[in-house]
Order: C-alpha cells, then structure tokens, then sequence
C-alpha cells in the first residue's frame, strides 16, 4: 500500500476490504458510495463522515487506481443490500 499510505486492508467477514487507515472501521467503499451520491463533492464527503477533504481525496485516488475492482465491489454491496432488504421485507425499511 506504500501508494495509498492512507488506505488500509483489513480482513472481514466479507473478505478483505479497502478501509480509511485512520479510521480502520470506514470502508472505502462506504467513502466512494457517499462521494458519488453527493456529486464527487469532496467536501460534502468529508462532512458527512467527520474525516478530512485529504482522506476523501486520499479515497477517490484509490478507487481511480483500483475503480474495476472497487465497481464490482460496490455493486456485490449493494446486492446484497438490495437482497437482505427483500429477505426482511420492505417493511422494515
């Protein structure tokens, strides 16, 4: 990771997941999710998380370096998502 020093890997129940090295708990790609959702605004991004406009960045840098990969990822996130909703029922949301 010596080319994203402020991205971290660490292993999950999932697999092993791309997180904020500062805050090992905040998944890139919960980071390129909100950054994408707020119209690649940075600094909305930042906010919403509480980290600095140089973490966001820093995420946006990984995920441009590694965007087919992140993709799919994001996308198996979001089906599952999509499929423990249907499981629940919709409902509970």
């Amino acid at each position: 990771m010596d080319e994203h020093p402020a991205i971290a890997l660490v292993s999950t129940r999932q697999g092993r997941r791309a997180v904020l090295a500062s805050r090992p708990r905040l998944q890139v790609i919960d980071v390129v999710g909100t950054w994408k959702g707020e119209g690649q605004d940075v600094g909305a991004t930042a906010r919403y998380f509480g980290i600095s406009d140089d973490e966001v960045r820093a995420v946006v840098a990984y995920y441009v370096a590694n965007k087919d990969e992140m993709d799919d990822e994001i996308r198996r996130h979001l089906d599952a998502q999509q499929e423990y909703k249907r499981v629940l029922g919709s409902d509970a949301f």
